[in-house]
């Protein structure tokens, strides 16, 4: 008899028998009926375990399988261990059996046994569908709707539960079925929600207060270099980049310390262990909500999630879990700029005042190109703002954003404000040296409407100076407007000499050198 049929009829002569997997007595959980762990033959159900386990640790999986098959048909119930260890196991045989359809259906069979028995015997049945789905969605193309059900009945039976690997195979078959007509857009965005809300869940739960934050490595982004990021997600990671998130987990903090072109270097303290098991595990849904991101993007038009929740926010606009859903959601699709963001975060300030809301509202305004809105919203962030280096980043946004509406001697005091606190900032420099030059076009003197990027330039050489890691953006400056230096010979008639000291009759009124 093969051992799919045999297999089968025990299964169906054995009952709905469910035990806990310990060396004792027949044991009744639950809904269960009792069922002896050990069966037969405790020794030898032991001695093959155990052979099998350590060849399954080996992934030797062809040498397991034969001892796999004593504990499956001779002790059911013995660990359920035994079920992992033959999916392990079937998985590799099904790989390897790939051009022959007929042994392949056959272990695919059995496969299905394995979680089926795995449940009959250990329950759990949310958690292992998923797992027995994600295995058809794999190894059985054919099959891509019968692993999608499964993994959807796991998801209504206990949608906490499920991996995090599930979560990214289950996504691209449901965009794979899309693409050949058997799925709609709305289909798509409807299980997107359910799976960001999953994950958000995960990401969250145990040790909500888990400090994590970002090893130094380099990222490029496809958004403008910003010195604290809300919503903005590395589009690539180098070779040995880490990256996890900070307490709000949807919202990353990063402190810049290069913001040369779109590569940039970012560091932040870390206060849980990398290697722990909360480290990684919230690494590993944290990088699921990026790649379930990346393949839902063309689908997460702004348009289109506007017109789903507007009317749910306007029909109830005080609901705080609706308000952090809806802007988790605009988050993810980088929507921050929509109307619909900046309402729900309006929203969100007034029952969740803190420095990191008011900041992201601040960079939604700005986005949307209202600088006025942007810099109240920044500066209430500085207020409620503890952390000195969060701070200083706090009054560069501030700075930029001053420099927006063309306030460049508001954007001096605040870049003034952030070297206060840390005199090494370049960015800072840079940004005092850009004030120097939007003011340029007040100076009523015409030498001054060209010596004032002298002092501009002054900065540019002073970031650099300070920080490295701003050089390229400083020497790109100093390239552009050096050219803007008076003439020599227009100087002259001034009494304008290389090397002599001159002091601007307009605003910034500093002294410099004079040079050509």
């Amino acid at each position: 008899m093969k051992t799919k049929d045999l297999l089968k009829g025990m299964l169906m002569t054995a009952g709905l028998c469910i035990a806990v997997a310990t060396w004792a007595q027949p044991v009744t959980t639950g809904n269960t009926t009792p069922c002896d762990p050990n069966g037969k033959d405790s020794a030898m159900t032991l001695r093959n375990y155990s052979l099998m386990h350590e060849e399954v640790r080996q992934k030797r999986y062809e040498s397991a399988h034969h001892d796999w098959i004593y504990v499956f048909e001779n002790a059911p119930c013995f660990r359920e261990q035994t079920y992992a260890d033959g999916a392990d196991i079937y998985e590799a045989l099904i790989k390897k059996a790939s051009k022959d359809a007929k042994r392949k259906a056959e272990l695919l069979d059995t496969l299905d046994l394995i979680y089926q028995r795995r449940i009959q015997y250990f329950g759990n049945e949310g958690f292992v569908k998923g797992k027995w789905g994600k295995d058809v969605l794999m190894l059985d193309r054919a099959n891509t709707e019968k692993g999608i059900k499964l993994i959807e009945e796991s998801i209504k039976l206990d949608s906490t539960k499920i991996e995090s690997s599930i979560v990214l195979p289950y996504f691209q078959a449901l965009i794979g079925l899309e693409k050949k007509g058997e799925r709609t857009k709305d289909d798509i965005l409807k299980v997107y929600e359910t799976l960001t809300e999953i994950i958000d869940f995960n990401v969250k739960q145990n040790t909500e207060d888990a400090k994590l934050g970002i090893y130094a490595s380099k990222m490029k982004l496809a958004n403008l270099v910003e010195n604290t990021f809300t919503v903005e997600l590395p589009q690539l990671y180098e070779v040995g980049g880490i990256l996890t998130f900070k307490p709000s987990y949807s919202s990353p903090r990063y402190e810049i310390t290069n913001i040369d072109s779109i590569y940039i270097t970012v560091n932040a303290n870390i206060t849980e262990e990398e290697g722990s098991d909360i480290y990684y595990l919230k690494k590993a849904w944290n990088v699921t909500q990026e790649s379930v991101n990346i393949f839902a993007a063309p689908y997460l038009d702004c348009k289109a999630l506007s017109a789903i929740y507007s009317p749910k926010f306007e029909a109830d606009p005080t609901n705080i879990d609706l308000i952090e859903k809806i802007l988790l959601f605009l988050n993810n699709a980088r929507c921050d700029g929509e109307d619909l963001y900046i309402k729900v975060s309006e929203a969100y300030v007034k029952q969740k005042p803190s420095a990191l809301a008011y900041r992201s509202l601040g960079n939604a305004y700005k986005k949307a190109k209202n600088g006025a809105k942007a810099l109240e919203n920044f500066e209430k962030a500085i207020v409620l703002e503890t952390d000195p280096k969060v701070k200083v980043n706090d009054y560069i946004n501030l700075a930029k954003a001053a420099l927006v509406n063309r306030n460049y001697v508001q954007a001096k005091n605040y870049a003034d404000k952030a070297l206060a606190i840390d005199p090494n900032k370049g960015e800072a420099y840079i940004l005092i040296g850009d004030a120097y030059t939007y003011a340029a076009g007040n100076c009523t003197v015409k030498i001054d409407a060209n010596a004032i990027y002298w002092v501009a330039v002054d900065m540019y050489i002073k970031a650099k100076a300070v920080d490295s890691g701003v050089a390229g953006a400083a020497n790109r400056r100093i390239a552009t407007y050096s050219k803007y230096f008076p003439e020599k010979s227009k100087a002259f008639f001034h009494s304008i000499n290389e090397g002599d000291t001159y002091t601007l009759s307009c605003w910034p009124n500093l002294s410099t050198k004079a040079r050509f």
